[in-house]
């Protein structure tokens, strides 16, 4: 029919749009709400619209997704669609559940349907586009751009950059994002524009502040350096690990943990900015259901309850692990490292760069963070999904089906 020729085109609107509003947020209000704004009704109409989109076509790209590899993928979204039953708000757990399929949803079916080149621009113009505004807003707006902070007991404006996201730690993660795709898909772009490219990306992660995200793009960027190891790489590296050691012995380390602090207080290296605390009481929460959890997106609901114990109201767990025994426990943990190790194995077998970097991506940068699985999609649920259906059809994994 005549409108199959324009599938492709709307798939890359989709995925642009998805992108793009998946962690939009200008919204000020109180730290507890869950009311919905402007901008969470605009993700719903772009996220039913897309899920409609993707189910009229699912005979097309459901060999996408029903493949071995995927298997523990599907049980764990099953073991999460059921504990919305058992959550505190079903109404709120199936519609954070609901994004992330749709997200999901999206990308298998753009493997199947358009070529690399196609995903990752749709992509990546939404993730520069987004720092772009984020870094104008950052100068022409700060009242609304910079991450607000409590001192003295009063609230002010800091010179971290939060953007059009709302929050300094998920721009930065969205602008980390925006580098490791241009690194590893230099190809794609015009030299000058890959220098522009990078200079917004740099910029927004610096500006962010954010030291999780910086982390993880250097470690999985050296990760992916890796792959297919030989003598060359092998003697880099371990040059680099005695570089390291010697700097370790040579350099003052308190003095160092200071310097990369925002207090100038090493304690707030060393505790993780109080994430080590906040962990210690999400697993004393984590034991009262250890192998079901609490359902999924319970956390914005379960953890102000026990503000008594952890001393404050935090929403999530700040670590992605801790972050999926509090939504599924044990069973979906379990369930989440088995998919994520053959996604691993199969991504180093095949010598792909790119997702054994972006696996370690998103791994790393769940240590401080909750990254994929918070509750409702964002930035790192798309990154994921990205991560792990690019390039399906060029493999040839067996099919459940």
């Amino acid at each position: 029919m005549w409108f199959r020729s324009f599938i492709p085109f709307f798939v890359q609107v989709l995925l642009f749009l998805n992108t793009f509003i998946v962690s939009l947020s200008l919204r000020r209000r109180d730290y507890e709400s869950s009311d919905i704004d402007i901008f969470v009704f605009i993700k719903i109409c772009v996220w039913f619209s897309t899920f409609l989109f993707c189910m009229f076509f699912f005979n097309k790209w459901k060999k996408s997704l029903f493949q071995n590899n995927n298997l523990f993928l599907l049980l764990l979204f099953c073991f999460m669609a059921i504990s919305c039953f058992y959550a505190p708000s079903f109404n709120y757990s199936s519609g954070a559940f609901f994004s992330i399929v749709t997200i999901f949803g999206l990308l298998f079916f753009s493997a199947i349907y358009i070529e690399e080149e196609l995903i990752v621009r749709s992509i990546f113009a939404a993730v520069t586009l987004f720092s772009f505004i984020s870094l104008i807003f950052y100068f022409a707006y700060p009242e609304v751009s910079r991450m607000k902070v409590w001192e003295g007991g009063e609230m002010s404006i800091s010179n971290r950059i939060s953007g059009i996201a709302g929050n300094a730690n998920i721009l930065g993660f969205t602008s980390a994002f925006g580098l490791l795709m241009a690194l590893f898909f230099k190809k794609y772009w015009h030299h000058f524009y890959f220098y522009v490219f990078l200079a917004i990306h740099l910029s927004v992660l610096i500006l962010s502040q954010s030291r999780t995200s910086m982390v993880a793009l250097i470690l999985s960027l050296i990760m992916g350096f890796l792959v297919n190891l030989n003598t060359a790489k092998l003697s880099i590296l371990l040059t680099l690990i005695t570089l390291s050691l010697g700097a370790v012995l040579l350099v003052d380390i308190d003095y160092m943990l200071r310097a990369l602090s925002r207090s100038g207080d090493a304690v707030e290296i060393t505790s993780g900015t109080g994430r080590i605390f906040l962990w210690n009481e999400v697993i004393y929460i984590i034991n009262q259901r250890p192998w079901t959890g609490w359902g999924y997106a319970s956390s914005s609901f379960i953890m102000p309850e026990f503000s008594y114990v952890i001393g404050y109201s935090p929403l999530q767990a700040h670590n992605l692990l801790l972050q999926i025994l509090f939504f599924v426990g044990y069973i979906g943990l379990f369930l989440f490292l088995i998919f994520y190790f053959l996604e691993f194995y199969m991504a180093y077998k095949n010598g792909d760069k790119f997702k054994v970097a972006g696996l370690f991506f998103i791994f790393f940068g769940g240590i401080a963070e909750s990254s994929v699985f918070t509750g409702v999609a964002n930035m790192a649920t798309l990154a994921f999904a990205a991560i792990v259906a690019l390039n399906y059809k060029h493999k040839s994994y067996p099919h459940l089906l």
